[in-house]
């Protein structure tokens, strides 16, 4: 990779499915220093490696470092200035609940960089109703500490919880046991930020878990 970059490849150049170097980097199981090493030979022969450019799919290299949950990916890639809008949506949708949410303000705050926490994605979703579905309490904390707002249409209905686990699976035991103690836990830290719950979203979340 080095040779080539020192022989004057371009870093930018993409692949039938419209990816850059930079994207088959993300896309990559290991979460470690090729990218660091890929910028650093960039910067030291003169070239700019453009990080928010997206595939066909509309992918850009940082979600794909979010999707496969490389930490160390999406600090740099962070750092390096990649877009601060649709990650915060992504990372409010993903299965596991590992503070890549705090991570992503504590990293714009380092960079003076404002968050918009209740910005909205093409369906009409803010981060906080994304993390509301999932039943992630770590990001749902990070989002109410930052000032994010309660959504008018709260709470999540049967059948927001019903796509965002998968139609067909929905009524397996598994997924409703998942769900009646997500939403358990995301009650307490509701609770924690001063929302109390009243009779009618207790009845929405029996109907839920029926």
């Amino acid at each position: 990779m080095e040779l080539l970059l020192r022989r004057g490849v371009d870093p930018n150049l993409v692949n039938d499915d419209g990816m850059t170097a930079l994207h088959l980097i993300c896309r990559r199981g290991q979460d470690d220093d090729l990218a660091e090493r890929f910028f650093t030979v960039n910067t030291e022969v003169g070239q700019q490696v453009l990080v928010n450019v997206q595939d066909n799919l509309g992918n850009t290299p940082l979600h794909l470092a979010l999707s496969r949950g490389h930490r160390n990916l999406v600090k740099l890639l962070l750092r390096r200035g990649a877009s601060t809008a649709e990650p915060l949506h992504d990372i409010c949708k993903r299965d596991q609940d590992d503070g890549f949410a705090n991570m992503y303000f504590h990293i714009n705050a380092e960079l003076d960089r404002p968050v918009d926490v209740d910005a909205r994605d093409q369906l009409g979703r803010t981060p906080l109703q994304l993390a509301l579905t999932s039943l992630l309490p770590d990001a749902i904390d990070a989002l109410l500490a930052n000032g994010a707002a309660l959504p008018s249409a709260f709470p999540p209905t049967v059948d927001d919880f019903r796509q965002r686990f998968n139609p067909v699976k929905y009524n397996e035991n598994y997924v409703k046991l998942r769900i009646a103690s997500g939403i358990l836990v995301v009650i307490e830290c509701l609770d924690k930020h001063g929302y109390e719950m009243d009779q009618t979203i207790a009845f929405e979340d029996h109907e839920i878990i029926r």
